[in-house]
């Protein structure tokens, strides 16, 4: 093996043992990649340094969460809704508790190829700069855009387990999800709920939480270290949109009561360059080929071609 592909080998081993680590850990390690990866980065540096002129919307640093109510993207997420709904209502309850299989409370991944062409309605509302500015200032980059996904979330008869319990994820140290409801979501559907940046911290710091072993929270181990009422459920109406980070939000989601509505959702992931799952977005990124030559500077970035 000669010195170049070993030392890919070896900065690959790197990530997947570092991800598995400690909060902290982690911070420093995608911390030291962005530094190192200044320089190629500068564009997307000084694009996000922009976004984050007044005026638009603004992910709150210290929460890690913004929600947007119906009204205000309606012109983005009307034609959306419309072609989502029509998909799910298509397939049928049945048949997509079919997809999720036996073992599962969610249904995913059954987004047709259409709908990542960049003329689709999702395409279009993942790329608008009302959508991805506020998440290139919150971040301090412009990220990357990496999966589109409707989830289906039912009623599930076991007890909760995985995404059901508290946790952060794994493949960054700071992300952006948002969330379209594509349906009305109460409390007996099943909202993603979290906690706010800031107490995930203390939550953190406290329970010596890992990525390994420690990736679950129980929830009464959540209450002993933050207490009662710090929870933040995002039900609303359709075309509620929510921005939340999910690596730095302790959360859970899909706890679909026995009576409760199906939730439905659109979900979009917004990673930095620096995040675990990539050695290098410019090769890696789902999207990369939508990017064409004359399309701005800052879609080509968040598609991940430069």
């Amino acid at each position: 093996m000669n010195a170049g592909a070993d030392a890919i080998r070896q900065e690959a081993l790197e990530r997947r043992a570092v991800k598995k680590t400690t909060v902290a850990a982690r911070r420093a390690y995608t911390g030291a990649r962005g530094a190192a990866l200044r320089e190629r980065d500068e564009p997307r540096l000084r694009l996000a340094q922009a976004a984050a002129a007044p005026g638009g919307l603004g992910i709150p640093g210290d929460r890690g969460l913004l929600r947007v109510g119906p009204a205000e993207l309606a012109d983005l997420t009307t034609g959306l809704l419309a072609d989502a709904n029509a998909l799910i209502d298509g397939i049928g309850h049945e048949g997509l508790r079919s997809k999720s299989g036996e073992k599962s409370f969610i249904a995913r991944g059954f987004l047709p190829p259409s709908a990542f062409e960049r003329q689709s309605p999702y395409m279009r509302f993942a790329l608008d700069p009302r959508i991805v500015h506020p998440i290139a200032a919150y971040l301090g980059v412009v990220p990357v855009l990496t999966e589109i996904d409707i989830w289906y979330s039912a009623h599930h008869p076991k007890a909760p387990k995985s995404s059901q319990l508290w946790h952060l994820d794994n493949a960054d140290t700071s992300q952006v999800k948002v969330w379209v409801h594509l349906g009305d979501v109460d409390e007996r559907s099943g909202p993603l709920t979290l906690l706010d940046a800031t107490t995930s911290d203390v939550l953190a710091e406290a329970a010596g939480y890992d990525f390994a072993e420690g990736y679950r929270v129980p929830d009464d181990r959540v209450a002993e270290l933050v207490g009662a009422g710090r929870a933040v459920a995002l039900v609303g109406p359709a075309g509620t949109v929510d921005f939340t980070d999910t690596s730095r939000c302790f959360h859970f989601g899909s706890r679909v009561a026995e009576d409760g509505r199906p939730r439905r959702l659109l979900m979009l992931q917004y990673l930095t360059p620096y995040a675990f799952d990539f050695a290098d977005h410019r090769k890696e990124a789902a999207y990369r080929a939508l990017a064409t030559a004359d399309a701005p500077e800052i879609e080509r970035l968040v598609l991940g071609a430069d």
